[in-house]
């Protein structure tokens, strides 16, 4: 084994805690926005006012939405953790030096990656979910083909 891969093994756990993290957050702030836009078992939070939303929103508004409801957490919480790692790497150690190096640019990376990737896969998923709906109400109603 070689000495960088010994300073990154810590790594995979930390990102992978953060990645899991920030996935629940983007996924169940997406479903509250599809509840809010179907107007079926909304949890509306204390304090949000439904007045002006409309009856339904396109699957680019409410991912539009969920970003920016859940997008400055995350974003606030990745550059304290770049800070942090970055602050790391002053220490005269040179292997927490490289560690705290190969953090701040996995915990950026990451993150640019979740914003970017995983919120634009989620919407291609909720694309898919709606066309498959909208398809199978004209499938219970077409003629079975004989075989």
């Amino acid at each position: 084994m070689r000495a960088s891969e010994r300073e990154t093994d810590p790594l995979e756990p930390l990102l992978f805690a953060r990645s899991v993290d920030n996935v629940f957050l983007l996924s169940h702030e997406l479903d509250q926005q599809n509840a809010r836009s179907y107007r079926q078992g909304s949890l509306l939070l204390p304090g949000d006012d439904d007045d002006d939303s409309e009856l339904y929103l396109e699957v680019e508004e409410r991912v539009a939405r969920t970003l920016a409801r859940v997008g400055p957490s995350i974003l606030l919480s990745a550059s304290c953790e770049t800070v942090a790692f970055a602050l790391g790497a002053l220490v005269g150690m040179p292997a927490v030096t490289n560690f705290a190096i190969y953090a701040a640019g996995a915990v950026v990376v990451n993150t640019i990656l979740q914003v970017t990737v995983f919120v634009s896969l989620m919407a291609l998923d909720l694309h898919r979910v709606e066309v498959r709906l909208s398809s199978s109400l004209s499938l219970s109603r077409r003629p079975r083909l004989r075989s």
